[in-house]
């Protein structure tokens, strides 16, 4: 094997592993945006559970202060 062999198989050697490279790249990349989408979904989902607590906190509260001043009753 003379030198112009061993270079343009080093040169086949670099083609192939950017080819592969690139390939990985594409994976990442999709794997990026199904990581923001469950992230946008995760989010979504946070805020909608905040809300539906922050609901129930109210109506407790509210209950809980017209409890105390006589106005609703509590039944078993």
């Amino acid at each position: 094997m003379n030198e112009n062999d061993v270079k343009e198989l080093s040169a086949i050697s670099i083609a192939v592993e950017l080819t592969n490279m690139d390939q990985v790249n594409e994976e990442l990349d999709k794997m990026l945006i199904k990581l923001e989408k469950a992230n946008s979904l995760a989010d979504e989902l946070a805020s909608k559970l905040k809300n539906e607590l922050y609901i129930d906190c109210s109506k407790v509260a509210n209950l809980v202060s017209e409890t105390i001043r006589g106005k609703a009753s509590i039944t078993r």
